[in-house]
C-alpha cells in the first residue's frame, strides 16, 4: 500500500482475523470505521468479507446501538459484514432503525434479525415486509414489540422473505382478526419453526392457522399463552394443513386437567409431541 496509513490500519487488521468470534469482529468492525473511505479501504473491506465466509454467523451479530452501523440517516458499507443483526431495547428509535436497515443496500447477505422490546411504527413494519434489501434472511424473531393484529398478515402477503425458516413472532399482539385472509399458496416453504407466543390469538386464531395453506412446512409450533381452549388446541392437533407437525407448544393456556389428559391422548395418536 502506497499509503503509510492504510498500511498501519491493514496490519491492524490481521490478528482480528484470526478470532472467529464477536470480539474479533468487533474489533475487525472498529478498525475499518476509523479508515477513511478511499480505494485501499475499499480492496481491504472486500477482501475481510470474503475471509469472513468461514465464520459462523453467530459471530458476525451486531446491534444497532453501535455507532459505527450507521453513516448518515442509513447504515455504513460495514454492514455487509454483518450476518446476525438485533435492534434490542430500542424505544422509540426502534422505527428509525428498522426504517435504516429496509432501505440498506448493504444487508443482501443478512441472515437473522431480531427485534426485541422496541417500538416499531407501522410504517417501519411495512417498509421492512416490503424491502427488496433482505431476501436473504433465515431467521426472523420479534419479541416484546407490539405490531398490532395484523403484522403477520402483512408480512405473508409481501412475498419477500422465502428464505424463512423461523419466524417468532412473540408478544407482539397478533389477533385473530390479522389472520383473515392469508394469501393462498406457501410463502415460506421452508419455514420449520412458527413461535407466537403470547398474543391473543384464541381459539379462533387456531381454527384460522390450522386452515392456511402456508403453515404445511412447519414442524414445530408455539402457541402458548394465546387464550386457547381445548376447542383450539384440537383443531390444530387435526390439522390436515400441519401434516409435518411434530411438536405443538401450548403451555401458558387455560386448560383443565381433564383438557390435558384428552389432548394428550390425541398428540400421541398424531405422533406429535405436545407441550402443556
Amino acid at each position: 500500500m502506497s499509503n503509510p496509513r492504510d498500511a498501519s490500519l491493514a496490519v491492524r487488521l490481521e490478528p482480528h482475523l484470526h478470532r472467529p468470534d464477536r470480539d474479533g469482529f468487533a474489533a475487525i468492525c472498529g478498525v475499518f470505521a476509523g479508515w477513511p473511505h478511499g480505494p485501499e479501504r475499499s480492496r481491504e473491506l472486500r477482501r475481510v468479507r470474503g475471509l469472513l465466509e468461514s465464520w459462523s454467523d453467530a459471530a458476525r451479530t451486531e446491534t444497532t446501538a453501535s455507532g459505527w452501523l450507521f453513516d448518515g440517516g442509513g447504515l455504513a458499507d460495514l454492514a455487509v459484514l454483518v450476518r446476525t443483526l438485533e435492534i434490542y431495547r430500542r424505544e422509540e428509535r426502534g422505527s428509525g432503525d428498522l426504517l435504516a436497515v429496509a432501505g440498506s443496500p448493504y444487508l443482501k447477505d443478512l441472515v437473522c434479525l431480531r427485534i426485541l422490546s422496541s417500538d416499531v411504527s407501522d410504517e417501519a413494519w411495512w417498509a421492512f415486509a416490503e424491502s427488496p434489501n433482505l431476501g436473504g434472511l433465515r431467521t426472523l424473531a420479534v419479541r416484546g414489540t407490539a405490531l398490532g393484529a395484523g403484522a403477520l398478515d402483512v408480512l405473508l402477503r409481501s412475498g419477500r422473505h422465502p428464505r424463512l425458516t423461523v419466524l417468532e413472532m412473540a408478544g407482539v399482539g397478533l389477533e385473530a382478526g390479522g389472520l383473515a385472509g392469508p394469501p393462498p399458496g406457501v410463502p415460506f416453504p421452508g419455514l420449520v419453526r412458527l413461535d407466537l407466543y403470547g398474543n391473543i390469538l384464541g381459539d379462533g386464531g387456531a381454527r384460522r392457522l390450522a386452515e392456511a395453506s402456508w403453515v404445511a412446512p412447519i414442524r414445530t409450533l408455539v402457541v402458548g399463552r394465546n387464550h386457547l381452549s381445548r376447542a383450539g388446541v384440537e383443531a390444530l392437533l387435526r390439522s390436515p394443513v400441519l401434516g409435518r407437525l411434530e411438536e405443538l407448544d401450548v403451555g401458558d393456556n387455560p386448560l383443565s386437567a381433564a383438557d390435558r389428559a384428552e389432548l394428550a391422548e390425541s398428540a400421541r395418536r398424531r405422533r406429535i409431541v405436545l407441550t402443556m
